[in-house]
Protein backbone atom coordinates (compact mmCIF):
# COMPACT_ATOMS: atom_id res chain seq x y z
CA UNK A 1 0.00 0.00 0.00
CA UNK A 2 1.72 3.56 -0.41
CA UNK A 3 -0.13 4.62 2.64
CA UNK A 4 1.18 3.09 5.73
CA UNK A 5 -2.23 1.72 7.38
CA UNK A 6 -1.78 0.78 10.81
CA UNK A 7 -2.96 -2.79 12.04
CA UNK A 8 -2.92 -2.57 15.64
CA UNK A 9 -4.55 0.71 16.67
CA UNK A 10 -7.95 0.69 17.62
CA UNK A 11 -9.48 2.82 14.70
CA UNK A 12 -8.73 0.33 12.72
CA UNK A 13 -10.58 -2.85 14.40
CA UNK A 14 -13.35 -0.16 13.51
CA UNK A 15 -12.73 1.15 10.22
CA UNK A 16 -15.23 1.77 7.32
CA UNK A 17 -14.41 1.26 3.87
CA UNK A 18 -15.28 2.11 0.60
CA UNK A 19 -14.07 -0.37 -2.24
CA UNK A 20 -14.21 1.05 -5.88
CA UNK A 21 -14.17 -0.45 -9.69
CA UNK A 22 -14.34 2.48 -11.64
CA UNK A 23 -15.57 2.19 -14.70
CA UNK A 24 -18.53 3.45 -16.78
CA UNK A 25 -20.76 0.55 -14.84
CA UNK A 26 -18.85 1.60 -11.38
CA UNK A 27 -19.00 -1.20 -8.87
CA UNK A 28 -19.32 -0.78 -5.02
CA UNK A 29 -18.98 -2.30 -2.25
CA UNK A 30 -18.75 -0.29 1.94
CA UNK A 31 -17.72 -2.28 5.09
CA UNK A 32 -19.01 -0.94 8.23
CA UNK A 33 -17.83 -3.44 11.43
CA UNK A 34 -21.71 -3.06 12.63
CA UNK A 35 -23.19 -3.28 9.90
CA UNK A 36 -21.27 -5.50 7.34
CA UNK A 37 -20.97 -5.45 4.02
CA UNK A 38 -23.02 -3.94 1.25
CA UNK A 39 -22.67 -3.82 -2.51
CA UNK A 40 -23.75 -2.76 -6.08
CA UNK A 41 -23.24 -0.77 -9.00
CA UNK A 42 -24.19 2.60 -10.24
CA UNK A 43 -23.96 3.20 -14.67
CA UNK A 44 -22.57 6.64 -15.11
CA UNK A 45 -22.98 5.89 -19.13
CA UNK A 46 -24.27 9.03 -21.06
CA UNK A 47 -27.27 9.92 -22.24
CA UNK A 48 -28.75 10.38 -25.74
CA UNK A 49 -27.31 13.75 -26.68
CA UNK A 50 -25.68 14.42 -23.66
CA UNK A 51 -22.08 16.09 -23.36
CA UNK A 52 -19.77 13.03 -21.96
CA UNK A 53 -18.59 15.36 -19.40
CA UNK A 54 -22.30 14.72 -17.79
CA UNK A 55 -20.86 11.45 -16.72
CA UNK A 56 -17.98 12.92 -14.65
CA UNK A 57 -20.44 15.54 -12.77
CA UNK A 58 -22.82 12.46 -12.07
CA UNK A 59 -19.92 10.38 -10.30
CA UNK A 60 -18.87 13.13 -8.72
CA UNK A 61 -22.07 13.77 -7.21
CA UNK A 62 -22.66 9.89 -6.50
CA UNK A 63 -19.63 9.41 -4.78
CA UNK A 64 -20.08 13.11 -2.55
CA UNK A 65 -23.52 11.14 -1.67
CA UNK A 66 -21.99 7.83 -0.67
CA UNK A 67 -18.82 8.89 1.17
CA UNK A 68 -21.66 11.06 3.47
CA UNK A 69 -23.09 7.72 3.82
CA UNK A 70 -20.57 4.85 4.34
CA UNK A 71 -18.23 7.89 6.52
CA UNK A 72 -15.34 5.96 5.30
CA UNK A 73 -11.53 5.64 6.76
CA UNK A 74 -10.42 4.45 3.65
CA UNK A 75 -11.92 4.58 -0.01
CA UNK A 76 -10.01 1.07 -1.79
CA UNK A 77 -10.27 1.26 -5.41
CA UNK A 78 -8.86 -1.25 -8.22
CA UNK A 79 -5.96 0.99 -10.38
CA UNK A 80 -5.71 -0.52 -13.95
CA UNK A 81 -2.99 -0.25 -16.82
CA UNK A 82 -5.31 -2.24 -19.60
CA UNK A 83 -8.07 -0.77 -21.32
CA UNK A 84 -9.73 -1.76 -24.22
CA UNK A 85 -9.82 1.92 -25.68
CA UNK A 86 -9.54 5.56 -25.03
CA UNK A 87 -12.67 6.10 -23.83
CA UNK A 88 -12.21 3.50 -20.97
CA UNK A 89 -8.88 4.88 -20.07
CA UNK A 90 -10.23 8.10 -20.29
CA UNK A 91 -13.29 7.39 -17.78
CA UNK A 92 -11.49 5.77 -15.35
CA UNK A 93 -8.76 7.90 -14.94
CA UNK A 94 -11.47 10.61 -14.56
CA UNK A 95 -13.06 8.91 -11.95
CA UNK A 96 -9.86 8.12 -9.83
CA UNK A 97 -8.80 12.32 -10.52
CA UNK A 98 -12.56 12.73 -8.88
CA UNK A 99 -12.44 10.24 -6.24
CA UNK A 100 -9.09 11.09 -5.21
CA UNK A 101 -9.79 14.99 -5.17
CA UNK A 102 -12.87 14.31 -2.80
CA UNK A 103 -10.89 11.92 -0.28
CA UNK A 104 -8.07 14.78 -0.35
CA UNK A 105 -10.57 17.21 0.82
CA UNK A 106 -12.16 15.19 3.54
CA UNK A 107 -9.17 13.52 4.39
CA UNK A 108 -9.95 10.23 3.50
CA UNK A 109 -6.99 7.55 2.66
CA UNK A 110 -6.86 5.75 -0.30
CA UNK A 111 -5.42 2.47 -1.08
CA UNK A 112 -4.73 1.14 -4.89
CA UNK A 113 -4.80 -2.56 -5.51
CA UNK A 114 -3.05 -2.62 -9.32
CA UNK A 115 -5.94 -5.35 -11.17
CA UNK A 116 -3.39 -8.11 -11.60
CA UNK A 117 -2.67 -8.28 -7.90
CA UNK A 118 -6.43 -8.26 -7.06
CA UNK A 119 -6.98 -11.05 -9.58
CA UNK A 120 -3.94 -12.78 -8.30
CA UNK A 121 -5.31 -12.43 -4.20
CA UNK A 122 -9.25 -13.30 -5.21
CA UNK A 123 -8.92 -16.18 -7.43
CA UNK A 124 -4.66 -17.45 -7.07
CA UNK A 125 -4.45 -16.31 -11.09
CA UNK A 126 -2.99 -12.73 -11.76
CA UNK A 127 -4.75 -12.95 -15.53
CA UNK A 128 -8.32 -14.14 -13.92
CA UNK A 129 -11.21 -13.28 -16.39
CA UNK A 130 -14.39 -11.90 -15.37
CA UNK A 131 -16.50 -15.62 -14.69
CA UNK A 132 -12.81 -16.12 -12.27
CA UNK A 133 -13.40 -12.88 -10.38
CA UNK A 134 -17.42 -13.49 -10.05
CA UNK A 135 -16.65 -17.08 -8.58
CA UNK A 136 -14.50 -15.78 -5.67
CA UNK A 137 -16.42 -12.49 -5.08
CA UNK A 138 -19.23 -15.37 -4.50
CA UNK A 139 -17.70 -17.62 -2.61
CA UNK A 140 -15.89 -15.03 0.13
CA UNK A 141 -19.10 -13.07 0.76
CA UNK A 142 -21.94 -15.70 -0.03
CA UNK A 143 -23.62 -13.44 -2.56
CA UNK A 144 -25.68 -14.01 -5.32
CA UNK A 145 -24.26 -12.60 -8.64
CA UNK A 146 -24.84 -13.12 -11.44
CA UNK A 147 -22.98 -12.65 -14.74
CA UNK A 148 -23.07 -9.47 -15.66
CA UNK A 149 -22.33 -8.58 -12.45
CA UNK A 150 -19.06 -8.36 -13.29
CA UNK A 151 -18.33 -4.88 -11.69
CA UNK A 152 -19.71 -5.73 -8.47
CA UNK A 153 -17.79 -8.62 -8.07
CA UNK A 154 -14.51 -6.56 -8.50
CA UNK A 155 -15.54 -4.04 -6.26
CA UNK A 156 -16.52 -7.20 -3.66
CA UNK A 157 -13.00 -8.61 -4.15
CA UNK A 158 -11.67 -5.35 -3.89
CA UNK A 159 -13.06 -4.43 0.07
CA UNK A 160 -12.24 -8.33 0.93
CA UNK A 161 -8.26 -7.28 0.04
CA UNK A 162 -8.80 -3.99 1.95
CA UNK A 163 -9.61 -5.53 4.96
CA UNK A 164 -7.13 -8.19 4.69
CA UNK A 165 -4.61 -5.36 3.82
CA UNK A 166 -5.34 -3.54 7.13
CA UNK A 167 -5.54 -6.42 9.20
CA UNK A 168 -9.29 -6.17 10.16
CA UNK A 169 -10.97 -9.05 7.98
CA UNK A 170 -13.33 -10.61 9.95
CA UNK A 171 -14.12 -13.64 7.22
CA UNK A 172 -11.40 -16.18 6.08
CA UNK A 173 -9.13 -14.84 3.81
CA UNK A 174 -9.97 -15.68 -0.06
CA UNK A 175 -6.21 -17.01 -0.82
CA UNK A 176 -4.29 -17.59 2.51
CA UNK A 177 -1.34 -19.55 0.63
CA UNK A 178 -0.96 -15.84 -1.86
CA UNK A 179 -1.33 -14.09 1.51
CA UNK A 180 1.59 -16.26 3.19
CA UNK A 181 3.52 -15.82 0.19
CA UNK A 182 3.37 -11.97 0.36
CA UNK A 183 4.35 -11.81 3.86
CA UNK A 184 7.70 -13.86 3.29
CA UNK A 185 8.75 -12.71 0.43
Amino acid sequence: LPISLPRTTTRWKVIRLLALDTATNCGWAAWHPNTGMTSGAQSFKPGRGESPGMRFLRFRKWLSEMIDLVKPSVIAYERSGHFKGVAAAEVCHGFQTIMHEEAARREIDTAPVQNSELKKYATGKGNAGKPEMIKAARKRWKVDLTEKEHDRADALCVLAWALNEIGADPLPRLRPRIVAKRIRG
